[in-house]
């Protein structure tokens, strides 16, 4: 059991005025709490608009639609993690697919959460599964193999091409 196990906080009421939006304040807040105790970084990440400051009129653009709620920083794991906040028995729509899909292009991790749990578990999951990925590099690199796919010109540059006894081929001012 860890310190974690139980997050009194989870269920406390949001704290402030204005409108009250249940996923934000059941699931969004404490994730950014957990985030916090843990000394991860962790953005939110505001879609739709906002009035300005200094000018009452002007109003500001935030994120564009369906861009996910949440941008954690996970140093430990050596990503970044894009979280998007659900109530149970909700879906991701359409526009947040898409988001999904070009966060998984970039190489980022993403995680779908409905509870501070959840998100916990599937944060721990990842820890470790880039853990290990990095084990597997360095053993990878100590027997002499590489990670990095090579172009067939390189191989044959190397002389490892297709033909096993291919050489590399002299430059032409070497060749009279």
């Amino acid at each position: 059991m860890t310190r974690f196990d139980r997050l009194p906080w989870a269920r406390e009421q949001r704290k402030g005025g204005g409108f009250k939006n249940r996923e934000t304040s059941e699931v969004m807040e404490p994730i950014r709490e957990y985030c916090r105790r843990l000394h991860l970084r962790c953005e939110r990440n505001p879609v739709g608009m906002a009035k300005g400051v200094k000018s009452p009129d002007a109003w500001l653009r935030l994120h564009t639609r369906g861009y996910w709620d949440l941008t954690v920083y996970f140093p430990e794991a050596g990503c970044i993690v894009m979280v998007e906040c659900k109530m149970p028995g909700e879906g991701l729509e359409p526009d947040q697919v898409e988001w999904g899909k070009v966060y998984r292009a970039c190489g980022l991790e993403m995680i779908v959460a409905t509870s501070v749990h959840e998100f916990a578990a599937e944060l721990e999951y990842i820890r470790r599964r880039r853990e290990k990925e990095r084990i597997d590099d360095v053993h990878a690199i100590k027997r002499g193999e590489s990670r990095v796919p090579q172009s067939e010109a390189m191989r044959t540059l190397q002389g490892v091409g297709p033909d096993p006894g291919a050489r590399p081929v002299a430059p032409r001012s070497a060749v009279r």
